[in-house]
């Protein structure tokens, strides 16, 4: 069985030896998988149940980075006003 904690600390140290940046985080992964999975249209309720949260709001606000091509994408889909 995997120990949480060593798998974190494991990833750091790589993070570190890496030179990469010191706040990239385990759970920086959670975040960015979600994001992905938002940005590539994967509807926010199906989204919610992967990642397990109890609220949408907490898929919406807090985990969710929007590209912004999708956000080009969204505006573009409005029809043009006259």
């Amino acid at each position: 069985m995997l120990d949480c904690g060593a798998v974190s600390h494991r990833f750091k140290r790589y993070i570190r030896k890496a030179g990469l940046n010191d706040a990239v985080h385990f759970h920086s992964l959670r975040h960015s998988e979600i994001s992905l999975l938002i940005n590539r249209g994967v509807p926010t309720q199906f989204v919610q149940r992967i990642a397990g949260h109890s609220s949408p709001i907490v898929t919406d606000k807090v985990y969710t980075h929007l590209e912004d091509k999708t956000l080009l994408t969204a505006v573009n889909s409005f029809p043009v006003l006259n």
